[in-house]
């Protein structure tokens, strides 16, 4: 389970439950993101798109939410 900031008032918590990837913002119920090819995942309602960010050790550091027509950098906090 990690969490990552989407704003400071809304996070997400994203799990792997039996090779699917689970996201849960804040006070909404969790569902799976659809891999679109290595660290690009999607919903398709709402229509939402992550792509994974990687530190220079090519460990996932963040993602890029798309959403909506915006961009929005979100941060791992833990």
């Amino acid at each position: 389970e990690v969490e990552y900031e989407i704003k400071p008032d809304l996070h997400v918590v994203m799990t792997v439950k039996e090779g699917e990837l689970a996201a849960a913002p804040t006070g909404q119920p969790s569902n799976v993101m659809y891999a679109e090819k290595e660290d690009v995942f999607f919903l398709n309602e709402p229509a939402i798109q992550i792509n994974f960010t990687r530190n220079d050790k090519n460990e996932i550091d963040g993602f890029i939410l798309h959403q909506g027509g915006a961009t929005i950098p979100c941060k791992k906090i833990k």
